[in-house]
């Protein structure tokens, strides 16, 4: 990978911009699932100079941190404190920016409507060389019972007030990731994997291990492990582990994998060197493919470690 090309250079980059006149502007989105897959719809939202500078100024403040990226990775480990970057193709974030870059085009909240229940609402900073995305996941929003036109609302205390009715539309301070540049910076992994489908990069990597698992000969037949494997999202993640590790890709350690499995009594099926593998074992296997069934030296207790850290 060139340098250029790095998240960490894209992050620098990002912050070493001058923002300060950029164009901002207010999106909310709104979604739903069609097929059990995610559709997005982005309204731009009207709003005044103050809203503007308030919202820029967030933004900015946050890019102004020192900021440390590492990879975002698939399976559950705390990563806090630390700045996680994705591909944005590996994430729904495509749908949503095409939609922000029409611009004056795109379709305008026209009531307050339009901003109750919103999935997520951007951000986006814009200056002629580069687009800035902020985006923050909401919270169940309130009602309100009579719909009013947007120019009756009030900025006030982070909160779009109605003149008449009182609170009904509430933005939270700071912002869960920015995307930009063709990555996504996570700040919040919990809140961002809440707000946007990132499956399509786990399913990939999903289907990179699976050819080379058929390749490979481990098993006597890889459709039935591919079957379970789905878009179920644990498995997804275990599949993601077995990436980072590679220690399937290891022939002594398979070897010594099958040996233990004979002197431990784990319970696989082998049949001349490979593995059998079905919907009842499925979970195991992908454990022990993992190297994560571990022993204490303290006590000589087994465990089943999904996560883990290797001490260097």
């Amino acid at each position: 990978m060139k340098m250029a090309d790095s998240p960490q250079y894209k992050l620098a980059a990002l912050q070493h911009t001058d923002w300060k006149h950029a164009t901002t502007t207010l999106w909310v989105v709104k979604r739903r699932l069609v097929d059990r897959r995610a559709r997005y719809e982005v309204l731009g939202v009207d709003i005044d100079e103050k809203l503007q500078a308030k919202l820029h100024g967030e933004v900015v403040q946050l890019l102004q941190q020192p900021l440390e990226s590492i990879p975002y990775e698939f399976v559950s480990e705390d990563q806090d404190e630390r700045v996680l970057t994705l591909e944005a193709e590996d994430t729904d974030f495509p749908a949503i920016e095409q939609q922000v870059a029409r611009g004056l085009d795109a379709p305008r909240a026209q009531h307050i409507d339009d901003l109750l229940n919103a999935w997520c609402y951007v951000v986006c900073l814009q200056t002629r060389e580069r687009s800035l995305y902020a985006v923050k996941k909401t919270a169940v929003q309130s009602s309100t019972r009579r719909v009013r036109g947007l120019r009756n609302l009030l900025w006030e205390g982070h909160m779009l007030l109605d003149l008449d009715e009182g609170q009904v539309f509430t933005l939270a301070s700071g912002f869960d990731f920015l995307a930009g540049d063709g990555e996504v910076f996570i700040f919040s992994k919990r809140q961002f994997e809440s707000a946007l489908n990132f499956r399509l990069g786990m399913e990939r990597v999903r289907d990179t291990v699976l050819q080379e698992l058929e390749q490979a000969g481990i098993f006597v037949d890889v459709a039935p492990l591919r079957e379970a494997v789905g878009t179920s999202l644990p498995r997804l993640r275990r599949m993601s582990a077995l990436d980072r590790s590679g220690y399937y890709r290891d022939a002594r350690f398979m070897q010594r994998l099958l040996e233990l499995n004979e002197q431990e009594q784990w319970g696989l099926e082998v049949h001349e060197g490979r593995i059998v593998v079905d919907e009842h074992n499925v979970d195991t296997v992908l454990l022990l493919l993992n190297n994560g069934r571990l022993r204490s030296p303290v006590n000589d207790e087994t465990f089943d470690a999904l996560v883990k850290k290797k001490i260097d």
